[in-house]
């Protein structure tokens, strides 16, 4: 029987309701929240092995209360015999629908989760919180051309993973790269000298699931961060991970380094200063909330 928290993904499944964060030790003390528009959920996969299909999804209140029955045709079916699995893909690209087809709004002001049966068992989602409004929000997305194991992209579906994160992008540290050889007389001489600017993301305290997830979104190359209100917009690499456990529970906090394509580069023949080569628009700071004006906008000089 597979273990059904081990796709890392921001909206997590379980095979026991009791494997959700909110019933760790420390939970009380997490703020972190995962947010999905109120008539639209954030992507997930869901896998199980091929004797398995799914029946029934319903939106459930914490409390386990029923609220409505999802239509299972909004998932993307993906038999791999092969591998003896089949998926389920939500690419949360239409709003949500009842099982009569019907829009679906989610009340504001409470936690839910997804209960999916299968002929098999019943399999529980983390909780998220539904919002009217995700343009304060920063967007974290990522996605590949092939397969990681154990995600399922396919290049016929064009699958990403995105959630809603409520930080700031501020610069980190500068890092000083230096590229030096021996030079026949037995002296190490610089051939270049590089100073790469970096930006961090502070996600604050996140439980184990969200860590795994960031973890994963880490070694992909396609990984791109949207400002709220999508003021701006760009690609990211050489994603590093800042964390600290707390105190022993499953809790992190957690920054996440980056760099996009601006530094400052000396050679030992030296460089003009060149026009600009624009591909992005790239992020120096953002900020929730009605700080907008707080957006820098730079340019790629490498």
């Amino acid at each position: 029987m597979l273990l059904f928290d081990e796709l890392p993904q921001p909206l997590a499944f379980y095979d026991d309701i009791e494997k959700q964060s909110r019933f760790h030790p420390g939970h009380e003390r997490n703020l972190f929240r995962l947010l999905v528009e109120n008539n639209r959920l954030i992507p997930f996969q869901i896998r199980f092995d091929v004797d398995e299909t799914i029946r029934d999804v319903n939106i459930l209140r914490i409390d386990g209360t029923h609220v409505i029955g999802l239509s299972i045709e909004q998932f993307k079916f993906v038999p791999l015999p092969e591998q003896e699995y089949n998926y389920y893909l939500w690419g949360a690209d239409s709003p949500l629908v009842d099982v009569n087809g019907d829009d679906i709004y989610i009340l504001c002001g409470d936690q839910y989760f997804l209960k999916i049966e299968t002929e098999h068992g019943e399999y529980f989602s983390e909780v998220f919180s539904p919002v009217s409004d995700t343009d304060t929000y920063l967007i974290l997305e990522w996605t590949e051309d092939h397969n990681v194991d154990p995600v399922y992209y396919g290049t016929d579906f064009g699958f990403k993973f995105w959630f809603f994160v409520d930080t700031f992008i501020t610069k980190g540290l500068p890092v000083v790269v230096i590229d030096s050889e021996e030079d026949g007389f037995g002296e190490i001489v610089d051939i270049s000298r590089k100073v790469n600017i970096t930006y961090d993301i502070d996600l604050g305290v996140v439980p184990n699931y969200i860590y795994e997830a960031i973890a994963f979104m880490a070694i992909h190359r396609e990984v791109r961060i949207y400002t709220p209100k999508n003021l701006r917009e760009g690609s990211i690499k050489n994603i590093a991970l800042e964390e600290a456990q707390i105190e022993g529970i499953p809790f992190w906090h957690l920054v996440v380094n980056f760099q996009q394509g601006r530094y400052y580069y000396n050679t030992a023949c030296g460089i003009d200063i060149r026009p600009q080569d624009v591909e992005e628009v790239i992020i120096d700071q953002g900020a929730t909330g009605d700080a907008y004006d707080s957006f820098v906008e730079q340019q790629d000089i490498s």
